[in-house]
C-alpha cells in the first residue's frame, strides 16, 4: 500500500482558498435558508400570524391567540431542526464508517438487526 504525502501548496495558490470561500458561502446560504424556513414554519399554520405577533410570541407575551400560537410553534420548530441535524449527522457517520457514499441501513443489515 502506498501512502501519498500531501502536496505542499504555494503561497500564491488560489485553489485552496477558492474552495474555502465556496464552502463558507454555501454554508451561509444554507443557514439563511434554514432561518427563512424556520420563520415560515412559525408564521404559517392553521392560523396565519402577523409579524408583530411573531415578535410578541418570541419575547414571551401571549396576550393574543396569535402570540400563543407562536409560543407553541417555536419549540416544535426548534425540535424539528435538531432532529433533522441529528439525522444528517447519523447518515454522515454511517457513510464515513463504511466509506461508502451510497451507504443505506437496509443494505448493511442494520434494519434486520434492529428488527430482531
Amino acid at each position: 500500500m502506498t501512502v501519498l504525502a500531501p502536496t505542499p501548496t504555494a503561497p500564491g495558490d488560489a485553489r485552496p482558498r477558492r474552495w474555502g470561500r465556496r464552502r463558507v458561502v454555501g454554508l451561509a446560504a444554507l443557514i439563511v435558508v434554514l432561518v427563512v424556513a424556520a420563520v415560515l414554519s412559525v408564521t404559517f399554520g392553521a392560523r396565519d400570524v402577523a409579524p408583530a405577533d411573531v415578535w410578541a410570541g418570541l419575547t414571551g407575551s401571549t396576550d393574543t391567540a396569535s402570540a400563543a400560537a407562536v409560543a407553541k410553534r417555536v419549540p416544535r420548530t426548534l425540535l424539528a431542526i435538531l432532529v433533522g441535524g441529528a439525522l444528517a449527522v447519523s447518515g454522515a457517520v454511517l457513510q464515513g464508517a463504511t466509506r461508502n457514499p451510497l451507504a443505506d441501513p437496509q443494505i448493511l443489515g442494520i434494519n434486520g438487526g434492529a428488527a430482531l
